[in-house]
């Protein structure tokens, strides 16, 4: 019984004491709070808004990771979004911010563009147990010409459709963000564009309704499908 009762008033005498712990946290907070004021990041609605217009894909062979695709497709409500973070941060006239306006909007009138940010690894195992012999060769180059790892192409409504340009460049800050981790010195950035339109002078993509795009990455031995489904890529 004495035990009982000395038990009990240990925990009684350690509620008070409970107390005053959470009321010195909340002091220690709120004097964080008056001399630590966080600055406003206004980035995050834009990087926020922007996902919708990114795929990502893995290629995997067992556990290990051959190559990683993350693209963003640039639709004319993608460019306008990038128009209103660039204003904010970088402070346009409105002559300026017009201008801006109808150059990202007359690009889409003969490109179909995307930004890839790619990364591969280094060397290929040649086979299964290349990883214990050691036997490997160094990746060739990633995108862009005939020798590249990889190849890319697009298929709308069945038909397939090559780039007219794959470039290495350097992503503008502003959509670097959007791409997060992905984007970093291990990676290569890469503007790709296909014609807007068709060999007849058709628009590839209908203006005038929602398209299912999707975009293939194919190499010697492996191939991988993103698609954006019932994208608009055009603003009425």
């Amino acid at each position: 019984m004495k035990r009982l009762l000395c038990k009990i008033k240990r925990q009684l005498l350690l509620v008070p004491l409970g107390f005053l712990c959470l009321s010195g946290f909340s002091k220690i907070t709120d004097w964080g709070k008056e001399n630590f004021k966080q600055t406003a990041q206004y980035a995050q609605p834009f990087v926020t808004a922007a996902q919708q217009f990114i795929r990502t894909v893995k290629i995997r062979n067992q556990f290990s990771v051959v190559a990683t695709f993350d693209v963003m497709l640039l639709t004319d409500q993608m460019r306008m979004l990038y128009v209103e973070y660039y204003k904010k941060s970088h402070g346009l006239t409105k002559a300026q911010e017009a201008s801006l306006r109808q150059r990202q909007l007359n690009e889409n009138k003969y490109f179909i563009s995307m930004y890839i940010v790619a990364d591969q690894a280094d060397h290929i195992y040649i086979n299964n147990k290349a990883l214990f012999t050691g036997e490997y060769q160094k990746s060739p180059a990633l995108l862009g010409n005939k020798d590249s790892m990889w190849h890319v192409h697009m298929i709308i409504a069945g038909k397939e459709y090559w780039p007219e340009s794959i470039r290495v460049v350097d992503l503008p800050t502003e959509y670097s963000q959007c791409f997060g981790l992905a984007s970093n010195q291990f990676s290569t950035a890469y503007l790709v564009r296909f014609s807007a339109v068709d060999d007849h002078n058709n628009y590839i993509v209908s203006p005038d309704s929602k398209s299912t795009i999707v975009l293939q990455f194919t190499s010697s031995l492996y191939q991988a499908d993103m698609a954006w489904k019932q994208m608009t890529y055009y603003m009425k």
